[in-house]
This record gives structure tokens, C-alpha cells and sequence, in this order.
């Protein structure tokens, strides 16, 4: 498998997922960043029958072949149970048949916006429960403290 840090690997497309919201989203984002192709759609349960077609339809529209991506990024939570173990295992089959290796990424980073000028954030995501989960991220994006479930109050 390629090592994560190869620089032939690093300089290719990445293929991006997350299934743990209340959505199931797919992107291709090149190395320099741009987005390639994404799609989005909004759904509580049916991550696993949307998701390898949505990979198809944004691959295709990125023109790239799975050989062609240097690394797959799968969000790894907090979030749904059952749509991150969707996302995991789709990203881990398509990782090993394509010879790529495969980053997890916390749900929280994945919603970090771009441009942060230097700000402290406060990330805050639906549990689907009574009490969302919270973590305070600096502008280095690293954890302040541990990620916690949080009373709304």
C-alpha cells in the first residue's frame, strides 16, 4: 500500500467522504485544493444504497480513474454509527482494490471553513440525540481539549 506521506501519492487527487450527518457527500479535490467534482444529498438513513453511486457519478464527472487518486479521506465521527462504518467501509474496499491509502478525518474538521484567519472555532454537530457534540479547535486545527457530548444549555 502507498504511504501516506509519498509524494507521488500527495500531489494526485483525493477522494473525500463523509456519511456521518445527516448527508451523505462525496468530493474529488486536487492536490492543490480545488474541488473537482462533489455532490450532496440529504438523508437520515440510505447512506449505503446513495453512496457508490454518488463516488461514481462524482468520479466520472472529475474524469479520474481510481488509479489516478494518490488518497481516499473518510470522515471517521462523531456521527452516525451506521453511516460511518457505511463510509469506512466503502473508503477501505475502494483503498485496497485501488492500491491508495486511506486518511480518517474528524467529523469536526470537516466542517472547518477554508478561510479561518487565525480563529479559535467552535464546532458544534447534531447527535441526533438531546445533547450535540462540542469541540473547541484552534487555528492550527488542533483539539483544545478532548471532543465531549454537551447539554444545549
Amino acid at each position: 500500500m502507498t504511504n501516506r506521506t509519498d509524494p507521488a501519492a500527495v500531489a494526485r487527487p483525493i477522494l473525500a467522504i463523509e456519511t456521518g450527518g445527516r448527508a451523505c457527500s462525496v468530493a474529488i479535490v486536487s492536490a492543490s485544493g480545488a474541488v473537482l467534482a462533489q455532490e450532496s444529498a440529504p438523508t437520515d438513513h440510505g447512506h449505503a444504497t446513495m453512496l457508490m453511486p454518488m463516488i461514481e457519478r462524482v468520479r466520472t464527472a472529475a474524469g479520474l480513474g481510481y488509479a489516478e487518486l494518490g488518497r481516499i479521506a473518510v470522515a471517521i465521527g462523531p456521527g452516525s454509527f451506521t453511516g460511518l462504518r457505511v463510509g469506512l467501509a466503502a473508503a477501505q474496499g475502494l483503498a485496497l482494490a485501488a492500491n491508495i491509502p486511506v486518511i480518517g478525518i474528524s467529523s469536526f474538521l470537516t466542517v472547518v471553513p477554508k478561510e479561518r484567519d487565525g480563529m479559535r472555532l467552535i464546532v458544534v454537530l447534531d447527535s441526533r440525540r438531546e445533547e450535540p457534540f462540542f469541540a473547541e479547535i484552534d487555528p492550527a486545527l488542533r483539539f483544545q481539549q478532548p471532543p465531549a457530548v454537551v447539554s444545549p444549555q
